[in-house]
C-alpha cells in the first residue's frame, strides 16, 4: 500500500460501549437523506433557541467505558454539555436509523445505553416501513410511546377497502405528525417530511 493510499483512506468509524469497541459501516444514501431532513426540520425550529441539533459526526461521551458514541442525530438542550470536541453527557433526544446490519445494536445495546444515562426521548427509524418508533424515559426506563408512519392517499384508499387493515390505517393517519416530549405542540413534524426524497 502506498503512502498516498494511506493518506486518503477513510477513517475507521467505531463506538465504545460498555468498554467494547463496535465498528460501524458508513451510512447508506437513504440513511443520510433522513438525517439531513431531520437536521433541517429541527435546525429551522431551534434557530435562536437554547437547544441544538447535531448529526452523527459529533461524538457523545457518557463515561470512560461509553465514549465516542455516534447517535445518528441528537438534540442537546443543556449548553454546558457542548464542548469544542464533543457532547459530554446525555442528549435530550436521540434518533437512530436502522439498517439491516445494525438493528439489534440500536434496539438493544444502544437503547440500554441511552436508558442508563437518562436520554429523555429515543426514536428508532425504520426506512423500508417508513415508520418512526418513539420511546420515552419513564421512571428511569424507556417505555414505548407511539409508532408513526407514512401512507400515501392511494395506499390509504386501498387499505380502507380491506376490513383487516382499516383500524391500523386509521391509527397511522392519526399519527402522521410527530410531537416530541421536549417541544410539545410547538413542533409537529409530518412524517412524510422525514422520508421525503428517498431513493
Amino acid at each position: 500500500m502506498s503512502v498516498m493510499d494511506l493518506e486518503f483512506r477513510e477513517p475507521i468509524r467505531y463506538e465504545v460501549i460498555g468498554g467494547k469497541i463496535y465498528y460501524m459501516a458508513s451510512p447508506a444514501t437513504n440513511h443520510n437523506k433522513i438525517i439531513n431532513n431531520l437536521i433541517r426540520i429541527f435546525g429551522d425550529f431551534l434557530d435562536g433557541k437554547k437547544c441544538t441539533v447535531f448529526g452523527e459526526n459529533v461524538d457523545v461521551y457518557f463515561d470512560e467505558k461509553n465514549k465516542e458514541v455516534k447517535p445518528d442525530l441528537k438534540i442537546v438542550c443543556d449548553p454546558s454539555k457542548i464542548t469544542a470536541k464533543n457532547i459530554e453527557g446525555a442528549p435530550d433526544l436521540v434518533v437512530e436509523v436502522l439498517s439491516k446490519y445494525n438493528a439489534d445494536h440500536d434496539r438493544i445495546t444502544k437503547m440500554s445505553l441511552y436508558e442508563k444515562f437518562g436520554v429523555k426521548e429515543y426514536w428508532i427509524i425504520n426506512i423500508p416501513n417508513k415508520e418512526v418508533e418513539v420511546y420515552l424515559l419513564t421512571d428511569g426506563k424507556f417505555a414505548f410511546d407511539k409508532r408513526y408512519g407514512v401512507f400515501t392517499e392511494q395506499e390509504i384508499k386501498e387499505r380502507e377497502e380491506d376490513p383487516l387493515e382499516l383500524e391500523s390505517v386509521k391509527e397511522f393517519v392519526r399519527r402522521r405528525n410527530i410531537k416530541t416530549s421536549i417541544f410539545g405542540d410547538d413542533l409537529l413534524i409530518p412524517t412524510e417530511k422525514i422520508f421525503r426524497n428517498l431513493i
